[in-house]
């Protein structure tokens, strides 16, 4: 519950940092500023929905290499170097599926609205959404890069799975910041709350 309260405050940063940009938050402003727009295509600057089939080989890696637990040995490593940055049994979601929570139906609302502000309105309305449209003024050509790092070093809670992340966060910005849309990375990570 304190990390769905942690993303709706992201959505709330986000609303005031963009009212303070932008002055008002009317509709074709922040579609604008947001990137709220098909893809474009990097070099003829036009529609570009092509691009969205981008967004399947980065669905498969997120699968097979963050999801599948194929690589979990390096989770595992990380925690047995280091067992104090080794998550705690409360933070893995897979510990609700346990015989007390049969019929606790209203934990299907807690996994929508978390799902709602995780893929959308909290982290990538402020990473891919906020910053990375204006981190091309302080890192240039690498400014999709560093959000993917910022974006994968931010989930210190999951400390052990972040080098996997970084790999997976840095197709988001690049196809992000090349094809100048904000919806490739929400459908990349919405993807991610099917199972």
């Amino acid at each position: 519950m304190l990390m769905i309260v942690g993303m709706i405050w992201q959505f709330v940063l986000s609303m005031i940092l963009l009212k303070r940009e932008l002055g008002n938050l009317g509709w074709e402003r922040l579609k604008k500023r947001l990137w709220l727009n098909h893809p474009v295509h990097p070099k003829m600057f036009k529609v570009y929905k092509i691009a969205y089939s981008f967004t399947i080989p980065i669905i498969l890696y997120a699968f097979f290499f963050e999801s599948s637990g194929l690589f979990g040995f390096m989770e595992e490593t990380i925690n047995r170097l280091f067992p104090v940055l080794a998550p705690q049994d409360y933070t893995r979601i897979e510990n609700l599926a346990t015989p007390e929570f049969v019929g606790a139906w209203y934990l299907l609302g807690i996994a929508l609205i978390s799902c709602l502000f995780n893929y959308f309105l909290g982290e990538e309305l402020f990473f891919r959404g906020v910053l990375l449209p204006k981190m091309k003024g302080a890192f240039g050509k690498w400014d999709w890069a560093v959000n993917g790092i910022l974006f994968a070093t931010y989930h210190l809670h999951k400390i052990s799975e972040i080098p996997l992340f970084i790999v997976g966060s840095l197709f988001y910005g690049f196809l992000n910041a090349k094809t100048r849309s904000f919806w490739p990375a929400v459908i990349i990570h919405g993807v991610e709350s099917i199972p």
